[in-house]
C-alpha cells in the first residue's frame, strides 16, 4: 500500500496552530476548505516524490521543527524543479562519496543542489502552555499583548491563570477603554502572578465592528528579551556548512552547486539587505579626515561568504534564497537566486527567478523575474482560499 503523507485523523480545533502542537498535526487537524486544498496538493506532491524508504515522510510529521521543515523545503525544491521539467534525482552518489540532496538535469546540463532549512528557535514547553492557556478564555472585546517579566521553576496552572484573565477583563468596559486612548491616557495593563510566573498583559479594545469576529484572544506573544537580531549569521553558516562538504575536492565541480535555503522568521526592513550582506560584506563607511573637507565613502568589506580576500566559497554557484515559503504559501512565496560571480563553475539558468549578483566591489546586480510561482505549480493565484473560503 503505497504511502501518504497525511492520515484520516479526526479533523477540527481552533482554526489557527497553537502554540503547544507541532505544524504537522496543525496541518492534520485543521478543518476547512483551505486546510483540505493543502493537504490535497501536498498529497499529490508527495505521491511523486521517490521517497522509497519513508524517510521524507517520517521527518515531516516530526514534531522537531528542524526535521519537519526540512523535509518540507526538500518536498518544495523537488517539485520545484519537476514542474520546470528538470530529471530530479535525490541524494545521488559522487565520485568522491559526497551525496549532495539533488541531481538535477535538464537538456544534458546537470546542477547539484543542495537544501537547508532555518527555522526559528521554538518557544519553551512553558511559554508555549501560557500562550495556549491565555487563548482558551474567550473575550470579544479586548486583544492582548503578553511581556513576561518572571518565570517561575515550574510549570504555572492553567486554571489559575485563566481565573485570574476573567477577572481582570470582567472589569474592563471596551468603549471606555477606547475613549480614554483616544483622549491619550494609556492602554490598560494587569499582572497575573502564578507560582512564581509574572505576566503582564496590556488590553487592547476591538472596534465595534469588529468584536466577536477575532478566534484567538493573544494578539501580542512575548518577544525574547532585547537583543541585536542575527539574521545575516544564519545565513552565511547554513551556506559556508553545505558549501564545506566539497571543500575537499582537488578540482571543481564538474556542475554547478546551487544551496536552496528556506529561512522562517519575523520579517524585518532589511530582508532584502541581509542576503546580500551574508554572502557579500556588509556596509560600511570610510572617513577621511585628511581631506579638505573632510569626505565620507561607502564602500562593502570583504567579510562575505563569497566576497572575500582571498577568495572563499568558490565552489558555491548560487543561494536560492526562499523566505516563510510554507505549504499555505504556495502559490504566492517564490524564492530569488544569487549569483556567485567569482564561482568555478558560474550557474547559467536562472529559472526566470529574480536574481542577485554583485560587481567586484560588492555593488548589487539585481535583475527582476518573470516567473508566476502560481502558474508553475498550477494554483489559482488566490489558493487556497479560492474565493476566500
Amino acid at each position: 500500500m503505497a504511502r501518504t503523507l497525511f492520515d484520516g485523523r479526526p479533523r477540527g480545533g481552533p482554526g489557527y496552530k497553537t502554540d503547544s502542537e507541532s505544524v504537522f498535526e496543525f496541518y492534520s487537524r485543521a478543518d476547512g476548505p483551505q486546510w483540505e486544498r493543502i493537504r490535497d496538493e501536498l498529497g499529490k506532491w508527495y505521491s511523486h516524490y521517490p521517497d522509497n524508504d519513508g524517510d521524507l515522510r517520517k521527518r515531516f510529521r516530526d514534531r522537531a521543527p528542524d526535521q519537519h521543515f526540512a523535509a518540507w523545503w526538500e518536498l518544495w525544491v523537488y517539485t520545484f524543479y519537476t514542474r520546470l521539467g528538470y530529471g530530479v534525482v535525490p541524494h545521488p552518489t559522487m565520485p568522491n562519496g559526497k551525496k549532495p540532496d539533488f541531481l538535477v538535469t535538464l537538456n544534458g546540463k546537470s546542477t547539484y543542489v543542495e537544501c537547508k532549512a532555518i527555522p526559528e528557535k521554538p518557544r519553551s514547553a512553558n511559554e508555549a502552555g501560557i500562550l495556549d492557556c491565555t487563548n482558551e478564555v474567550k473575550n470579544p472585546d479586548f486583544w492582548l499583548e503578553l511581556d513576561i517579566d518572571q518565570e517561575g521553576p515550574q510549570t504555572p496552572s492553567c486554571n489559575e491563570i485563566k481565573a485570574q484573565l476573567q477577572q481582570h477583563l470582567g472589569q474592563l468596559n471596551a468603549d471606555d477603554v477606547i475613549s480614554d486612548r483616544d483622549a491619550g491616557k494609556d492602554l490598560p495593563y494587569f499582572q497575573v502572578r502564578v507560582q512564581d510566573w509574572v505576566l503582564t498583559y496590556t488590553a487592547y479594545p476591538v472596534e465595534l465592528p469588529r468584536r466577536g469576529n477575532h478566534g484567538r484572544l493573544l494578539a501580542i506573544p512575548p518577544t525574547p528579551d532585547a537583543a541585536w537580531i542575527d539574521n545575516i549569521g544564519p545565513i552565511r553558516k547554513a551556506v559556508r556548512a553545505k558549501g564545506r562538504k566539497y571543500a575537499g575536492l582537488n578540482d571543481p565541480l564538474l556542475d554547478p552547486l546551487i544551496i536552496a535555503i528556506n529561512t522562517y522568521w519575523v520579517p524585518s526592513a532589511n530582508d532584502e539587505d541581509e542576503p546580500f550582506e551574508a554572502l557579500f560584506g556588509t556596509p560600511a563607511f570610510a572617513y577621511w579626515q585628511d581631506m579638505r573637507p573632510p569626505e565620507i565613502h561607502p564602500f562593502r568589506q570583504e567579510n562575505g561568504y563569497w566576497r572575500r580576500d582571498p577568495p572563499a566559497g568558490t565552489r558555491v554557484s548560487a543561494v536560492l534564497l526562499g523566505h516563510n515559503i510554507t505549504p499555505h504559501g504556495l502559490a504566492t512565496r517564490i524564492p530569488r537566486l544569487l549569483k556567485n560571480p567569482w564561482s568555478q563553475t558560474p550557474v547559467q539558468e536562472t529559472y526566470d527567478l529574480a536574481t542577485t549578483t554583485a560587481t567586484d566591489a560588492g555593488q548589487p546586480v539585481n535583475t527582476e523575474g518573470t516567473l508566476s510561482i502560481n502558474d508553475l505549480f498550477g494554483l489559482a493565484a488566490d489558493w487556497p482560499r479560492v474565493g476566500r473560503t
